[in-house]
């Protein structure tokens, strides 16, 4: 009798909620819907909305200018990325003609980048103003920020090659 008990309750709270439920349903009140007077308000509504978008257009198609803070976000993740590529030995530059030199950079000023070629190990004064703009603004970077480039080869590294040719 004890385990039936809860299963008994169960069941009439189930039949009474379920009864409670299907007399509401059947038995609710329907009020007569007015469809000219719903109309008239989603008309409101999108006049409204209408309204609103014309006043918050922007006045001319043009994109939005940058602000500060984007522009600061932009070059702190170029300066990262020229910080990355600067550490590299070897770096790829590009001339305005869309040449590639694989170099190592020796030596840098704001006019000229003394680099090594890695081909042949010359050592070339490389023209800013010839590089692509991405250059440009990279050998811009190493100026500012005075990287300590690859130096060119020590004397120590001349003695050493000298006594094991």
């Amino acid at each position: 009798m004890n385990r039936i008990t809860p299963i008994l309750f169960l069941l009439i709270g189930s039949l009474c909620f379920y009864a409670g439920y299907t007399v509401g349903v059947k038995k609710a009140p329907t009020a007569p819907r007015n469809h000219v007077a719903e109309t008239s308000i989603v008309k409101e509504n999108l006049e409204t909305t209408k309204k609103f978008e014309e006043t918050t257009k922007p006045e001319s198609s043009a994109p939005p200018q940058p602000t500060a803070i984007d522009l600061a976000a932009e070059k702190v993740v170029r300066d990262h990325e020229f910080s990355i590529r600067a550490a590299q030995k070897e770096i790829t530059f590009t001339d305005k003609k869309g040449r590639e030199l694989v170099a190592t950079v020796i030596q840098v000023t704001e006019d000229n980048l003394k680099v090594r070629r890695s081909i042949d190990g010359l050592e070339v004064d490389l023209p800013v103003a010839m590089l692509s703009e991405t250059d440009q603004v990279f050998a811009a970077y190493l100026a500012e920020n005075a990287i300590a480039p690859a130096a060119s080869q020590q004397m120590s590294d001349k003695i050493w090659d000298e006594l094991f040719k």
